[in-house]
């Protein structure tokens, strides 16, 4: 049976040791010298265009989604982020990702995606700074909707016209690290595989309603008896 694996990337294929929050914390400060909060709001699961407004909003600066200054500070973030995180600077990729993904690239069964908060291209610098990207031939972004629970059905879309294949939804995975990763999932009727290096706790994974919860992606075989088992 095909399997289409959707890949969440900051949490659950790299971390970038806080760099990008800070970037873009002080791309908004340095633009709203006056502001100072921000720092408290959790990045984790949200799109990168909400993680703007949210920031501005914990500064009493409500903005539409829509608002060109929103923009405006994306570019400049990603930008900036291409200088910070570069192949000689990469973030760090977490326990059995490579392992993972070179098993997975050798099944002809399995077919691999994204879908991220991450601007396309901020996935992109951050995946082959990694050296990730080549394993990863298409995604839904946080450049495509700022609601991640729209993204799937792009991402599903694409892999079905570069692929070629029709993927069901009982045989369509979300892999990520956060509450909302599951959420996207569940309200596209898709399986979740959680993992738990975001630092959420498991019970709070289970409780949104992940299929299936791992530690890390370090035990393979777990991994693909999930997927097989349909958990």
């Amino acid at each position: 049976m095909k399997k289409l694996l959707l890949f969440d990337i900051d949490g659950t294929l790299v971390t970038g040791r806080g760099i990008p929050k800070k970037i873009i914390l002080k791309i908004i400060h340095d633009r709203f010298p006056g502001f100072q909060n921000g720092h408290q709001v959790a990045f984790n699961g949200m799109t990168d265009p909400l993680i703007v407004q949210q920031v501005l909003a914990a500064n009493n600066y409500k903005v539409g989604l829509d608002d060109p200054l929103i923009g405006s500070i994306l570019d400049a973030f990603l930008a900036e982020l291409e200088n910070q995180v570069t192949p000689k600077s990469p973030p760090d990729v977490l326990p059995g990702v490579h392992e993972l993904l070179q098993a997975c690239e050798q099944d002809k069964d399995i077919f691999l995606g994204l879908v991220t908060g991450n601007a396309m291209h901020g996935a992109k610098i951050k995946l082959n700074a990694a050296g990730l990207n080549g394993y990863f031939p298409l995604g839904a972004f946080g450049s495509d909707h700022w609601n991640r629970n729209k993204l799937p059905p792009i991402a599903i879309e694409r892999a079905a016209k570069y692929f070629g294949e029709n993927f069901s939804k009982e045989n369509t995975w979300i892999i990520g690290d956060s509450p909302k990763d599951v959420q996207c999932a569940k309200t596209n009727n898709l399986k979740c595989l959680a993992v738990l290096t975001g630092k959420v706790e498991k019970k709070v994974m289970k409780n949104a309603g992940a299929d299936f919860v791992m530690n890390d992606l370090s035990d393979l075989e777990t991994f693909f008896s999930a997927l097989n088992a349909g958990k």
